[in-house]
């Protein structure tokens, strides 16, 4: 099921020298050490693909499968990295994070819900499906 679009941010921590603009130039990430997803994970392909759109090369300094152990490594000012809006929002609520937009464009990944084909979803499944379409609206 599709749903929507969700918004990358740069994410880095309150102490990065970043963490003051109010605007991110994703020219300048070559510059940063920078924290990863591995190779395969879906998010990173997508965040690659956007890097190459602007001839920007990072530096992985730290590869992670989780974008929760990718969080506490920016949160110790390890690096810098790109991640999506709303896996965010408490640490920015915090201050353990700052979470700054791209002035290059609105930089988004698409979301959506994988079900096997032929399943037969439960009552509370497919009014999960239908929350997240009206709130995607």
């Amino acid at each position: 099921y599709d749903s929507d679009e969700e918004l990358l941010l740069l994410v880095c921590s309150p102490k990065h020298p970043l963490a003051g603009e109010s605007k991110a130039d994703i020219h300048k990430l070559q510059f940063e050490r920078f924290i990863a997803f591995e190779r395969d994970v879906p998010t990173r392909i997508w965040i690659d693909n956007i890097l190459s759109r602007y001839n920007t090369v990072v530096r992985p300094v730290m590869e992670f499968d989780n974008v929760e152990t990718v969080k506490r490594a920016v949160e110790i000012n390890a690096g810098v990295s790109i991640l999506p809006q709303s896996t965010v929002v408490q640490e920015v609520a915090a201050g353990t994070l700052k979470a700054i937009p791209f002035s290059n464009e609105r930089f988004t990944r698409p979301t959506g819900i994988i079900v096997r084909k032929g399943q037969t979803l439960s009552q509370a499944a497919r009014y999960l499906i239908e929350l997240m379409r009206k709130q995607a609206k």
